[in-house]
């Protein structure tokens, strides 16, 4: 259960051996990018100083799923926070990771430059294709409802014509 894997985690917590000085927990920020013209908005995890070296940790609920989380398309998240620790710091981080708290679990990659591009090409090249779509009348986007982000997490959902259309919802949902 979600709680047995929390308290077995708190009981012995795999990454506190790594003695980092955190510099920031949570934190909240918004970096522009020129190419493109849009900001990119997040929260870092945790991010700090193991000796003179950068981390950036994203804690993980889910299950251990190495083999998923270990992908260029899901170190994509990191990879993009790694801009605004660049813009702070001055440098990226040297080890990106996944803290796998219910499973007491971690996971650490190198951070790779090219890899760092590549996210960044690939978000611009997301963000061309949700505005061409836009632009487009006959477009139609086919929302994926999650209650928990829509009513938890999203930071928008007081403004968001999907998720203040009841009706919508509702049909969605069947």
């Amino acid at each position: 259960s979600f709680i047995k894997g929390v308290l077995t985690y708190l009981e012995n917590p795999k990454m506190f051996h790594l003695k980092m000085k955190p510099f920031e927990v949570e934190e909240g920020f918004c970096v522009y990018f020129p190419k493109g013209n849009f900001w990119l908005r997040g929260f870092i995890d945790l991010w700090g100083y193991m000796g003179d070296d950068i981390w950036a940790i994203d804690h993980k609920s889910a299950n251990n799923k190495r083999a998923a989380w270990n992908t260029k398309e899901a170190v994509r998240q990191l990879y993009l926070y790694s801009s605004y620790i660049w813009l702070k710091a001055g440098r990226f981080p040297k080890y990106l990771a996944y803290n796998f708290f219910k499973t007491n679990d971690f996971e650490k990659i190198p951070f790779n430059l090219n890899d760092f591009n590549k996210a960044v090409e690939w978000m611009h090249d997301t963000i061309e294709s949700v505005r061409a779509a836009k632009s487009n009348k006959e477009y139609v986007y086919t929302a994926n409802m999650d209650d928990f982000f829509c009513k938890e997490l999203c930071g928008v959902n007081h403004a968001c014509s999907m998720y203040n259309n009841k009706e919508l919802i509702s049909k969605l949902k069947q």
